[in-house]
């Protein structure tokens, strides 16, 4: 969805805007009609549900509020960030996330407030899939998913063994969890929305190329290589 890949394109819009031209990843990506055809689904998707639920969102939600909404569902997966950051073989910034998780749930009611990084505690970004590739797992083929938007093999098989320590997999009642996640949805998607209009000539390979670079800067923190063949052109 567009929640997802706007996440992608807002996050590294900079680095993008500095290219004179789009890099393509044509060997990362040998299911691109296919992947062509879910995307357009998912671009209908968004046109139709997802645009005018996150105007509506954004029109009836004070900004504090929202921002209080934005902060408390990335509190809540301080605990994921955590673990990976262990496996990792990061100590400092695993202790980080800990103090981080703990003060915002404290102090910052529930992490509606990011009293944290007002001490200077910095948030991570930490997932399965990037400890996969931190561990030498190669990424695996570009894969745009129904509904989910852009990942790869390796993210996919991340998500996945990752689902027990997720917030939705403990919450049983079918509204509440529908609730939940309607509510994270919009959360993301108004953060980025006016990213958008910004997007113009091939959105397919904007998205492609804005989420492989992304994911290989935060397997690499910060560090852009092209050792996996998935990645080379």
């Amino acid at each position: 969805m567009w929640f997802v890949r706007l996440l992608t394109i807002g996050l590294i819009a900079s680095a993008l805007t500095a290219c004179a031209t789009v890099e393509t990843h044509t060997r990362s990506d040998p299911l691109e009609p296919l992947n062509r055809a879910v995307f357009g689904f998912n671009e209908a998707v968004d046109e139709a549900v997802v645009l005018p639920l996150t105007n509506g969102y954004r029109s009836v939600t004070p900004d504090p509020l929202e921002a209080g909404i934005a902060n408390a569902f990335d509190n809540v997966g301080e605990p994921m960030t955590f673990a990976n950051q262990i496996l990792q073989g990061k100590p400092i910034a695993s202790l980080t996330t800990f103090a981080r998780f703990g003060v915002n749930t404290t102090l910052g009611i529930g992490g509606l407030f990011d009293v944290a990084s007002d001490m200077g505690l910095r948030r991570g970004d930490e997932d399965l899939g990037q400890t996969f590739g931190v561990w030498g797992v190669p990424s695996g083929p570009y894969l745009v998913l129904p509904v989910l938007g852009s990942s790869t093999l390796r993210d996919v098989a991340g998500q996945s063994i990752s689902t027990p320590l997720r917030v939705p997999y403990y919450i049983d009642d079918t509204e509440t969890l529908a609730a939940y996640q309607a509510l994270r949805i919009l959360s993301i998607s108004a953060q980025f929305i006016d990213a958008r209009e910004a997007l113009t000539g091939d959105r397919y390979l904007l998205m492609r190329d804005a989420y492989l670079q992304r994911r290989e800067f935060l397997v690499n923190d910060g560090e852009v290589t092209t050792e996996d063949p998935f990645l080379d052109d």
